[in-house]
């Protein structure tokens, strides 16, 4: 898993997007996106793309909200297939009557939803689940277009992102240099939410690297006070283009800090400013990877735990 993952991303998004085939009988009233860790990160990005224009619920979790029914679209994530949180949600809301699809590479959910007649679909491997990101999302973005339809130039200025994003290499590599050692504390625009939990799961995963994720404005009325103690922590703001508040916690931070690392997300729109960071700050990961010594596909902990697991329903 190196740069060159990231280098497929425009072209894979492209493809997948084009060639998926499916009918949605009904237009939902809302949309129930499940799944966990580098499949779960695409529920994230499509609220903050599409929660403006109908209710989009995420769920990480084995379980669902009571009030979903046959208006609900659930989409079920697993990159592996395996992945028994989102077995679980998913067979509970197909219970409750939601119209299910499922997104995956293999595994028991292509086995069994096949059997159960729950629609699913069959996206391309990647080196690493995460690395799958723009297999799941785009599949879900083309289930997401059959059932309500999307704007097609958001699709397109997305891909342009990713590949804006590449040409920034020296740009990832320099926020990486300034992390080392550090502990991230990423502030984020809550328009684009997705970004920052997506770059808190690739150094968590990719960097072996802890971080924290604050959503602002909530975090101007909790997080913003840490700034009067010195802590090993590095603080990143990310912004999603023209803001009051934003502006109002950026000077805050530059009397407080003698540096903060300030990333402007290039793009129009916000999915195009998702996929631009998620790109940007993905390949910052592995720099520090790199710098760190890790491999960025090792994840023991986790393998362990879904031994431990097991098979939950």
């Amino acid at each position: 898993m190196d740069l060159r993952d990231y280098e497929k991303w425009p072209a894979t998004s492209k493809s997948v997007y084009e060639s998926i085939e499916i009918r949605i009988p009904f237009k939902p009233s809302s949309i129930l996106i499940t799944g966990m860790g580098g499949s779960g990160i695409v529920g994230d990005v499509v609220r903050d793309y599409l929660g403006n224009r109908l209710p989009i619920h995420v769920v990480k979790d084995t379980i669902v909200p009571d009030w979903i029914n046959d208006k609900t679209l659930t989409i079920a994530i697993s990159y592996s297939g395996n992945t028994a949180e989102t077995m679980c949600s998913a067979l509970l809301a197909h219970g409750k009557g939601s119209h299910v699809v499922g997104i995956t590479a293999g595994g028991r959910m292509l086995k069994e939803f096949n059997e159960r007649g729950i629609s699913v679909i069959t996206i391309p491997s990647a080196t690493a689940p995460r690395f799958g990101f723009p297999q799941l999302l785009y599949a879900a973005l083309a289930v997401i277009n059959k059932a309500i339809g999307i704007n097609e130039e958001d699709i397109e200025e997305s891909i342009a992102a990713q590949e804006e994003a590449l040409r920034d290499k020296l740009i990832a590599a320099d926020i990486g240099n300034q992390l080392i050692g550090r502990v991230p504390y990423i502030f984020v625009d809550s328009r684009v939410q997705g970004v920052a939990i997506r770059f808190k799961n690739d150094l968590n995963e990719n960097a072996k690297t802890p971080a924290i994720v604050a959503a602002i404005p909530e975090a101007d009325h909790n997080d913003i006070v840490t700034l009067m103690m010195n802590h090993p922590v590095k603080h990143i703001l990310i912004r999603a283009g023209p803001n009051p508040i934003i502006d109002a916690v950026e000077t805050v931070f530059n009397d407080f800090l003698s540096k903060l690392i300030k990333i402007d997300l290039k793009g129009n729109g916000i999915l195009a400013k998702e996929l631009y960071g998620i790109s940007l700050l993905g390949v910052t990961t592995l720099y520090m990877a790199e710098t760190l010594g890790v491999d960025p596909v090792r994840t023991d902990p986790i393998d362990a735990l879904k031994k431990r697991m097991g098979r939950l329903c």
